[in-house]
């Protein structure tokens, strides 16, 4: 018997696996909202990525609060129910104007239908599809790695592509979010208790920081403290420790369960 490792980047293998072409990135979204949207009304104050990250994060990439889906079948689940988003506390989003986001989301999506395009979130339903269907090889192990960039339903179909949960384990840093999502380190211990009540999500931190110096590891943790004093905490929020090179021969991983 001979064990086998395969790498590869999250969305190529989605493309590959729903069968698409190819998605709709951030660039492509940003012309279509100021050619469809802010051309047609130049008075309207919306920032743009906050807008996406609002589409991408909750509205397209949200599987319900209970990992359950809202209505009809997830493969056909476009968009989350307008009321549950409405609806949604601020423990999921802190966008102001839900009304104007859905209501962007519903013309974006409309605009993806009739010009045969699909996003992040499409090709993660098509391939659970694809997947749920056979037509997708399942794993023995899978590690995921920046986990905090991905959505809900990206999340989902890697979840699924494991045969025994058991043996999955999602790597990531809240803080150095790239993608527009609302990532929550407690939505996925979520994910693995309302489906397996079986399996025991073991949450660990590492808190101390072996890759920058002491001074970036202090500016780092300055500018957390600021955002949390003048936007918002987060339950992912953690301060990170520093290790002296002096010292870092005798320096053990800090880790928090």
């Amino acid at each position: 018997m001979h064990s086998k490792v395969e790498f590869y980047d999250v969305n190529s293998y989605l493309t590959q696996s729903s069968k698409a072409l190819d998605f709709v990135r951030f660039d492509e979204f940003k012309l279509w909202i100021e050619e469809n949207i802010l051309k047609f009304d130049n008075k309207l104050d919306i920032d743009i990525f906050h807008i996406y990250r609002e589409i991408r994060g909750i509205i397209k990439g949200m599987i319900g609060i209970d990992w359950k889906y809202q209505s009809g079948d997830l493969y056909s689940q476009r968009l989350i129910d307008k009321e549950i988003y409405l609806g949604l506390s601020s423990d999921y989003t802190t966008f102001n104007n839900r009304e104007l986001a859905y209501d962007i989301a519903i013309k974006y999506d409309k605009w993806l239908i009739n010009n045969d395009k699909f996003d992040e979130n499409d090709i993660a339903r098509m391939a659970l599809k694809e997947l749920d269907e056979g037509n997708v090889k399942k794993y023995d192990f899978i590690v995921v790695d920046e986990v905090q960039d991905l959505s809900e339903k990206q999340i989902y179909f890697l979840y699924n592509l494991v045969k025994d949960k058991h043996n999955i384990l999602f790597s990531g840093d809240f803080n150095q979010t790239i993608n527009a999502t609302y990532f929550n380190t407690h939505r996925i211990e979520s994910l693995f208790k309302i489906h397996n009540e079986n399996i025991k999500v073991n949450n660990k931190t590492l808190e101390t920081n072996y890759r920058s110096c002491k001074e970036i590891v202090k500016l780092s943790n300055k500018v957390s403290e600021l955002r949390i004093d003048k936007l918002y905490k987060s339950k992912n929020d953690y301060i990170e420790k520093y290790i002296d090179l002096d010292e870092s021969s005798n320096t053990k991983p800090v880790i928090r369960s």
